[in-house]
């Protein structure tokens, strides 16, 4: 992530025995990306959830909430990067990556581009 400071050393509290699966296929005939959900937060009650990215690729659009921003400021782990509210990060998932984030303090929406088969 774009911060002018390393992050202070993360603890993870609870995680769920919850599984989720989201499936999506974009197929190349199509020529345009498809999108997710449009830009939100999740309802969750773990510190954080993983994302396993099983095959084909998928983007991911982040934004820190407010809450994060101020948690983040006050670890003194300042970004003029976020003082611009359109900045978003854009990760880019491939088969085999994992993506571990806490989705109730990121505003997140995804796309999946076209791909083969």
């Amino acid at each position: 992530l774009p911060l002018e400071s390393p992050l202070p050393d993360i603890e993870w509290h609870y995680a769920s025995n919850a599984l989720w699966f989201f499936f999506g296929r974009n197929r190349p005939c199509d020529n345009m990306n498809l999108r997710g959900r449009p830009e939100h937060t999740d309802s969750i009650t773990t510190d954080g959830t993983w994302h396993l990215q099983l095959s084909g690729c998928k983007t991911w659009f982040l934004k820190p909430t407010p809450q994060l921003k101020e948690h983040l400021t006050k670890q003194n782990v300042a970004t003029t990067f976020w003082s611009n509210e359109s900045a978003r990060v854009r990760v880019d998932c491939e088969e085999g990556d994992v993506l571990c984030i806490n989705t109730r303090l990121w505003f997140h929406s995804t796309i999946i581009p076209p791909q083969d088969v």
